[in-house]
């Protein structure tokens, strides 16, 4: 009967310690599902917060198209606005500088007519003067064949010699036209 005492009591402390190390085991088990529940409850809060935080994405991500679109139309403006002033600052160029040239065209045109008048005229009176030269010369070869006294011719020869003197003033005259000519020639090709 000691045998089976021994052994029942064999038996009774290996189920105490079997019930020991059970309950070891419950606590570990307690523990592990307490941790899971915080870890399930953490899972929870943070897939909460995933889906909040992928809503405020979404969210910010329309904000942002609507902004990118709403850039992109008024750039759109921008450059219509800037090909339009362009289009008027060449068109106003352009008119501006026709303009200019229709001027400047004119000008040199009434200058070109002026020029061509005083030149014609300048050389009728060469003419002129030329040939009232050569009748003074012959007049002088004339004056010195006959004699001093002779009143009459002597009062030509004064004519002729008062004539030869306008002459001259004319010639001065046509030099002085002529360089101002040449002064609006230069001040129109400038």
């Amino acid at each position: 009967m000691f045998g089976k005492n021994k052994q029942l009591e064999e038996m009774n402390e290996k189920l105490g310690q079997m019930n020991s190390v059970l309950k070891a085991n419950e606590e570990v088990v307690d523990k592990l599902r307490i941790k899971i529940e915080e870890f399930d409850k953490q899972f929870n809060l943070s897939r909460e917060y995933y889906k909040y935080g992928i809503q405020e994405f979404s969210g910010h991500l329309e904000k942002i198209k609507a902004a990118r679109e709403s850039f992109e139309s008024e750039l759109k403006d921008v450059k219509n606005l800037k090909r339009a002033i362009e289009v008027n600052l060449l068109n106003e160029i352009k008119s501006s500088l026709n303009e200019k040239f229709s001027e400047a065209l004119h000008r040199l045109n009434t200058y070109i007519g002026n020029y061509q008048e005083l030149d014609a005229k300048s050389a009728a009176i060469k003419q002129q003067l030329s040939s009232l030269e050569s009748e003074i010369k012959k007049f002088q070869n004339i004056s010195s064949s006959i004699k001093e006294k002779d009143f009459a011719l002597e009062n030509f020869a004064k004519q002729l010699l008062s004539l030869d003197q306008e002459k001259l003033a004319l010639m001065r005259k046509i030099d002085t036209l002529e360089r101002l000519v040449s002064q609006q020639r230069r001040a129109t090709s400038r």
